[in-house]
């Protein structure tokens, strides 16, 4: 019976020692989330990234709750005069699920 003891103090103790571990490998709060580019016809509920759109919308999700994100677009294109110039720019405030995304935005072509 009392090999039968140790043998359970034992596993209580080895598998307090691997929850703690597992939970000090947690991602640290901050910068742990997601935000994609969506048609502005696209759902909330995919997230898919659809980067060659006219009109779209920024989804931020998987980040902690309510914090906010800030966001800048960039021209990247061959043609354009400056590369890195930031032509739009904002912040998307999160919600309690760590969820949130920006009002409809569009780009001139190019």
């Amino acid at each position: 019976m009392r090999t039968l003891i140790r043998a359970g103090a034992l596993t209580a103790g080895a598998s307090a020692v691997l929850l703690l571990a597992s939970a000090a490998h947690a991602t640290a709060p901050g910068d742990n989330g997601t935000v994609k580019i969506h048609d502005a016809k696209t759902g909330e509920e995919l997230r898919r990234n659809e980067p060659h759109v006219c009109t779209f919308y920024l989804d931020a999700f998987g980040f902690d709750a309510v914090q906010q994100v800030d966001w800048h677009i960039e021209t990247w294109a061959p043609t354009a005069a400056t590369k890195g110039e930031t032509v739009k720019s904002g912040a998307i405030v999160l919600d309690s699920v760590g969820h949130g995304r920006t009002d409809d935005l569009s780009l001139p072509d190019g």
